[in-house]
């Protein structure tokens, strides 16, 4: 599937909407997911830190309506825009409780409440 490409996959009553992003790293590409539950709009990872993802998430996810973001690890292709997603909306960020408080690589603060 082409970077940047949307897929739907389907999970319980819910779509669920896999966002694919370039990395600068070796891992290539990335990939983040969006849904809404109950109406409200969750995404789960936010990509990487990169001017490229930022622009994509824009375009992407609407962070007005954006009520939670579940960061699923600390690794920075699954964290890198959680600081922006923090100062550009309203939602909650939640992390496992074991997760670090800083993404790995770039180092970069989350501006989470680490929850269990």
């Amino acid at each position: 599937m082409p970077v940047g490409v949307t897929s739907l996959l389907w999970h319980e009553s819910n779509f669920m909407i896999q966002h694919t992003v370039h990395t600068p790293y070796m891992v290539g590409e990335s990939h983040f997911y969006s849904t809404e539950i109950d109406g409200d709009l969750v995404l789960f990872d936010t990509g990487p830190a990169s001017s490229h993802a930022r622009a994509y998430l824009k375009s992407q996810i609407d962070l007005r309506r954006l009520k939670y973001l579940f960061i699923t690890h600390g690794h920075v292709d699954h964290c890198g825009l959680a600081a922006y997603i923090a100062q550009n909306s309203t939602a909650e960020i939640l992390v496992p409780g074991k997760t670090p408080k800083k993404c790995s690589i770039t180092n970069c603060a989350l501006p989470i409440s680490i929850n269990s």
